[in-house]
């Protein structure tokens, strides 16, 4: 994600600062995640791709805001490192990967910030 902030011009900011992407987050760094998008106002993130899994953080965020009557969705943006096997028997290219993070970028962008 650095590479792809520093490309575009786009600040990153990690909500905890030791945050591994790789690794789950535990349930106090989920709940503060969750009650920071519920203050800000968020009504859409990102995750990575998980392949062969569910996305348990993504869908607990989900349900959390569900119990409190709002509404939150959750887009990939693809990383281009991995992709699964369903996308490689549909033989998607890299630039039907880079087509989904664009459509991706511009609904969560829309969705939190509204058009311009």
């Amino acid at each position: 994600m650095a590479e792809f902030g520093e490309h575009y011009g786009i600040e990153i900011i990690s909500l905890f600062p030791d945050f591994i992407p790789d690794a789950e987050l535990s349930s106090l760094e989920l709940t503060t995640f969750t009650q920071e998008l519920i203050e800000k106002g968020i009504q859409a993130f990102f995750i990575e791709p998980v392949f062969d899994v569910e996305p348990l953080a993504a869908n607990t965020i989900v349900n959390e805001f569900s119990l409190r009557n709002l509404t939150i969705s959750f887009y990939e943006l693809h990383q281009f490192h991995n992709i699964s096997a369903t996308d490689f028997e549909n033989q998607l290219t890299l630039f039907d990967l880079f087509e989904n993070n664009i459509e991706n970028i511009k609904t969560v962008v829309e969705l939190n910030y509204g058009t311009r």
